[in-house]
């Protein structure tokens, strides 16, 4: 469910954000300078102890995390079994809530996202409660959330509104080089935060690149002719007789490597549930990139784990044990310099397992492989 908020900044008590901060041990001074200086609602709905007491049941892909809810701002996704109980005790949640805090929920507002639930009780819940059904894909945080692969109306948004910031009556009067300027600055940014979270589909990609590319050479008329240079060699580096901006489809391989990164070396939400519903007790460098669990991002994820294995980086230490080498017995452990977690000195994926390379480095000096 996605909720909605009705009037979040109008109706918030300010005493019960004051009370709350107090009652969770923050210092007095802070407390001052936050009774001082509020000017925006912020809140937090908790409903954990709402799950304990049966009031309703967890989202089957989400009861091993013991998820509820996500919260950002006043953008709130709530989680939950596909049942009418399990409706009507999150309902009383959040009644609760509003008596505490003065945030009113607008259920009109709010709409419902139903998948795998006999059309039966579909019809139930709709019936019973005025929440709007929603489809994907569905914006959350300024981004859509699809189930199917990435189309060219899913990406529409992201090129529209490149077109509408290069269109600007402000961008009529830049030179060559303030054109370069807002590509390499605005331009970018505003595509990294969607590559952040996806692996964009190369036609995305290029309709990007062409409008780039017309902006550099025409400004704000978009000619698709006349461009000096292709944008290819542009993307090259100063040194090498380009202009130093970045390759969409370089920056688009990076991003997915960080989501790897991100998924085995920190503790994320997102990395504990990749854990137990996809990778479940398997390495994530044993999974095929054929299989057919998950979306379709997770799909295009299992392609990269060759590039990345580039990354691994492990050295072995003999000498003096030190903090980051621990001694059992007479012997002492191998110390290995992780790029991500789930690397070890012998690859199991390979067919014939065997033990990588290692160098025996001497103090001062080169490596010597062993």
């Amino acid at each position: 469910m996605k909720i909605d908020i009705f009037k979040a900044f109008d109706t918030v008590q300010w005493p019960f954000v004051l009370k709350t901060l107090m009652a969770m041990g923050f210092p007095e001074s802070f407390i001052h300078w936050i009774r001082l200086c509020i000017t925006t609602p912020s809140f937090s709905v908790q409903i954990d102890e709402a799950v304990r007491e049966k009031r309703f049941q967890y989202h089957p892909r989400c009861k091993s995390l013991s998820l509820t809810h996500l919260c950002f701002a006043d953008d709130l996704m709530v989680f939950v079994e596909g049942t009418k109980e399990s409706i009507e005790g999150v309902i009383t949640v959040f009644d609760n809530f509003s008596t505490w805090s003065g945030l009113m929920i607008s259920l009109e507002k709010s709409t419902i996202f139903m998948a795998g639930i006999p059309d039966h009780t579909q019809t139930l819940i709709l019936t019973n409660f005025p929440f709007a059904k929603g489809k994907f894909p569905v914006r959350y945080l300024g981004l859509p959330l699809m189930t199917k692969t990435m189309t060219k109306q899913d990406y529409l948004p992201l090129t529209e509104k490149i077109r509408t910031r290069i269109s600007t009556w402000t961008s009529r009067f830049l030179t060559y080089a303030g054109r370069l300027q807002l590509i390499s600055s605005e331009i970018m940014s505003i595509v990294n935060f969607w590559a952040f979270a996806y692996r964009l589909p190369g036609q995305c990609i290029k309709e990007i690149e062409q409008l780039c590319s017309a902006f550099l050479w025409s400004g704000p008329e978009l000619k698709t002719t006349g461009a000096k240079v292709a944008w290819k060699v542009m993307c090259t580096a100063k040194e090498a007789g380009g202009l130093g901006i970045r390759s969409l489809k370089e920056v688009n391989k990076v991003y997915g490597l960080k989501l790897i990164w991100r998924m085995l070396s920190g503790n994320s939400l997102w990395g504990q549930w990749v854990k137990l519903n996809l990778t479940k007790k398997k390495s994530f460098w044993e999974l095929s990139n054929k299989s057919q669990q998950g979306s379709w991002m997770w799909k295009k994820i299992l392609k990269l784990p060759s590039i990345a294995k580039t990354f691994q980086k492990r050295q072995l230490v003999m000498g003096r044990t030190s903090p980051s080498c621990s001694r059992i017995g007479r012997r002492r452990e191998f110390y290995q310099i992780y790029w991500v977690r789930e690397v070890s000195l012998i690859s199991a994926s390979e067919e014939k397992p065997r033990l990588r390379r290692v160098y025996l480095a001497k103090e001062g000096g080169e490596g010597t492989e062993l």
